[in-house]
């Protein structure tokens, strides 16, 4: 129902790629500033205001492709600038930078009408999360390289990918 000009399925893939891509790199840039802390305390602060400045970033692309639905994206990027100033040095206690991410995640969530809980995933889940997605990669390409699958029966398997079932407990 966004306005995007995309298929439903391109819809989800992309923000089910945007949401990935986020996590991981955000995900990314913690762990390592908390794996090296004193080693790289100032790669660290630079690394963390340049996660910050990707999500700032994300947020305004997806504002462009319109494929999320009922998100005020302009009050999004006001939060995401007003909380860049509060990104706390590299010299933070991990705390710091925990409830930090915390905060971030909740604007996100907030702003997308997500619970946060739904988004941590735990090791297992984000592997199941890599396979689900690469059989739906693999769905496509077989797509690429079939000559005689209808239109019709593609858009039939199209409309069913990257669907939660309906008997799931998400």
């Amino acid at each position: 129902g966004s306005e995007g000009d995309f298929k439903p399925v391109g819809k989800r893939a992309g923000a089910i790629t945007y949401a990935h891509a986020y996590a991981y790199a955000y995900a990314y840039a913690y762990a390592y500033a908390y794996t090296n802390a004193i080693a790289i305390a100032i790669t660290n602060a630079n690394t963390n205001a340049y996660a910050y400045a990707i999500a700032i970033a994300l947020a305004e692309e997806l504002k462009k492709l319109k494929i999320f639905k009922d998100v005020n994206w302009t009050e999004l990027i006001a939060q995401l600038k007003l909380l860049s100033d509060q990104l706390p040095d590299a010299d933070q206690p991990k705390q710091v930078h925990l409830a930090f991410a915390d905060r971030l995640l909740g604007i996100w969530c907030n702003a997308l009408h997500l619970d946060p809980e739904i988004v941590k995933l735990s090791e297992e889940e984000a592997e199941a999360l890599r396979d689900y997605l690469s059989a739906n990669h693999l769905i496509i390409k077989c797509k690429e390289a079939a000559v005689r699958i209808s239109a019709k029966t593609w858009e039939e398997i199209e409309s069913r990918m990257l669907l939660v079932p309906e008997n799931s407990t998400i």
